[in-house]
């Protein structure tokens, strides 16, 4: 790892002299003592305020030979991946030291828009973070206006209960997407019911089957449709809805009401599917 509790100063295993094709000409101390061998035309590229951000910890500039950054190793680790456009995976960092590193590079005179982007490593591996720790993906996204990260997490907080939420998350996810996630999950449960409460069609009557005998699957559809939506989620499952209205089935002698009520369940099954999951 990128990273060392030694005394004696370590060098990183990702930034080492020899680790890329160009010879490093400028060097960086975490505050744990980690040596990362770096590219100061690297760091300009990213942003026009990168290398004076690297440089002002330093008192007298890129004359020292080694610039000390007040940051632990696996969180400098990141941000100069991120810089470099380059995978950090390797290391493992956890969800906390990737959030914690996209927060800061403000304070290294970067916009974490310009680099966190769709194609770049750093984004894919905040994606592959975000079914566990969705809220603090979506939250620091939009915090940062990171707009394509933040749809992306915000499919998987349909579950989420928004009455957990701090206000120090909402505080910093801010009013517009904060609002965007609350209408996420206004605007599928109002669509669930919508979808739920058309019952089954009837199909023409006959001396087995009358329409009065029809109305009992309308009447046992409406308790179904109760039953879920007195607790309706933006994270309704498919399979729930399935396994409540699949056993109608098996309690009508008529095959038409069956054939109705399977057709009416492929079409709720496929209309919610249909519904978009994102901000």
């Amino acid at each position: 790892m990128d990273d060392s509790t030694d005394q004696v100063m370590t060098v990183s295993t990702s930034f080492h002299p020899g680790a890329h094709p160009v010879e490093s000409d400028l060097v960086l101390s975490s505050a744990d003592g980690v040596l990362f061998y770096v590219h100061a035309s690297t760091i300009d590229k990213a942003s026009p305020t990168a290398l004076s951000s690297f440089l002002g910890f330093s008192t007298s500039g890129i004359k020292e030979d080694i610039i000390p950054i007040p940051e632990l190793a696996p969180i400098l680790n990141i941000i100069l991946h991120t810089i470099y456009q380059s995978s950090c995976a390797q290391n493992s960092p956890s969800s906390d030291e990737l959030i914690e590193a996209i927060d800061k590079l403000p304070r290294f005179g970067i916009t974490p828009g310009t680099l966190v982007r769709p194609n770049a490593p750093i984004y894919q591996l905040l994606l592959s973070h975000a079914p566990i720790r969705a809220i603090d993906v979506y939250a620091m996204a939009a915090h940062h206006n990171l707009r394509e990260l933040a749809e992306a997490a915000s499919s998987h907080l349909l579950a989420y209960s928004m009455e957990n939420l701090s206000d120090e998350m909402a505080a910093k996810m801010g009013p517009y997407y904060l609002k965007r996630l609350f209408l996420l999950h206004m605007t599928r449960v109002e669509e669930a019911k919508k979808i739920l409460l058309q019952p089954p069609s009837f199909h023409p009557a006959n001396k087995k089957c009358s329409f009065e005998d029809q109305r009992k699957v309308t009447r046992a559809w409406a308790l179904g449709t109760t039953y879920l939506a007195w607790d309706v989620r933006p994270g309704l499952s498919l399979s729930r809805i399935q396994n409540v209205f699949e056993p109608l089935v098996s309690t009508m002698e008529c095959t038409a009401c069956q054939d109705m009520v399977k057709k009416r369940i492929r079409e709720v099954v496929t209309s919610w599917a249909a519904v978009k999951c994102t901000i």
